[in-house]
């Protein structure tokens, strides 16, 4: 198994990207948030899949924040 790590600058920070030759799909995570990971059978949609999630992540949590007020 070969891995092929990629890194982007994206609108949340650094994205990584790790390629596996065997299963020719992409794993993605934000290196300042490593806990949101997606994955995807190209970049764009890793990438796609990871903004989805952090999306997702910061609106329950901003949610949750209201709701202590």
């Amino acid at each position: 198994m070969k891995l092929k790590k990629t890194t982007r600058n994206g609108r949340f920070g650094k994205e990584i990207f790790i390629s596996d030759s065997e299963d020719n799909g992409y794993t993605a995570y934000f290196f300042d948030f490593p806990f949101i990971v997606t994955q995807g059978q190209t970049i764009k949609e890793a990438q796609d899949k990871l903004w989805y999630a952090a999306y997702d992540i910061f609106s329950d949590l901003i949610q949750k924040s209201k709701t202590k007020i």
